[in-house]
């Protein structure tokens, strides 16, 4: 082959390169997530009022389980996250409006919230739990409390528990604060407390006189949720939420916040 040839043979070699280059790398050019959006920051909607699933630190820093579990799928996407502080009544508004990609911050699925937001599997079982004192080995299930005094918030699916298993008139009620609740079960008065999991967990780390008996026993399961038509970015979270389960990083993260 002479010069002239190696010459235009190597120009049309480096032109066909270019050419790969620029489609792999042009919006949709690779079934992989986009170089573009990679960089493009995960905007995560939170309302950060409850604790250990989501709250702000002393530094006013966004910590807890949804917090780390959130940061896990950010990195599963290749993307960084950044955490949008709203009222909980503002939250999935800002979703079904796409001011903030996902909503993550302790949101049941309901069939009713199905309607405007596109929700995820399901990640954590929040069903209602059982909170006795620390001394107390005769408790161990639902079955246990038949007969007993318990107490529960009013209004509240821990009150609709609570009269499945015990007499209406052996049940405590009390509004806002469990503070109240806590101190008849030290004091003997009550026997125990029906709360959903997640802050029966917290209310246990708090008070070291205080746990909480085995696992949920009801299912309210968390989602995450987006806007309804963003099927391909809950089909990458999907994945994610799988993958982290799959290799026990989301296990380290429930033991991190959700172990007494």
């Amino acid at each position: 082959m002479n010069k002239l040839w190696i010459i235009i043979g190597g120009a049309t070699l480096v032109g066909v390169l270019v050419s790969v280059i620029f489609y792999l790398n042009r919006p949709g050019g690779s079934k992989n997530t986009p170089s573009s959006e990679k960089r493009t920051p995960l905007v995560i909607a939170v309302d950060p009022t409850y604790p250990p699933m989501e709250n702000l630190d002393e530094k006013g820093e966004f910590v807890g389980f949804d917090i780390d579990l959130g940061k896990a799928i950010g990195r599963k996407l290749g993307r960084p996250v950044t955490f949008m502080k709203v009222l909980w009544d503002d939250l999935l508004p800002k979703v079904e409006k796409g001011e903030a990609d996902i909503g993550m911050s302790a949101i049941t699925i309901t069939p009713e919230r199905a309607k405007t937001v596109l929700f995820s599997i399901p990640y954590f079982n929040s069903g209602e739990s059982i909170v006795v004192s620390r001394s107390n080995t005769a408790v161990l299930s639902p079955e246990q409390l038949k007969g007993k005094k318990i107490a529960a918030q009013k209004n509240t699916t821990s009150e609709n528990e609570a009269l499945k298993i015990t007499a209406k008139e052996n049940i405590f009620l009390y509004q806002g604060e469990y503070a109240e609740a806590v101190s008849n079960i030290e004091r003997g008065s009550v026997d125990a407390l029906i709360i959903d999991y997640p802050a029966g967990i917290y209310l246990a780390r708090l008070n070291p006189k205080m746990k909480v008996i085995g696992r949920p026993i009801t299912s309210e399961f968390y989602g995450i949720a987006t806007r309804i038509g963003n099927d391909e970015l809950m089909s990458r979270i999907n994945a994610a939420i799988g993958d982290l389960k799959s290799s026990g990083e989301y296990a380290k993260i429930e033991n991190t916040w959700l172990s007494q």
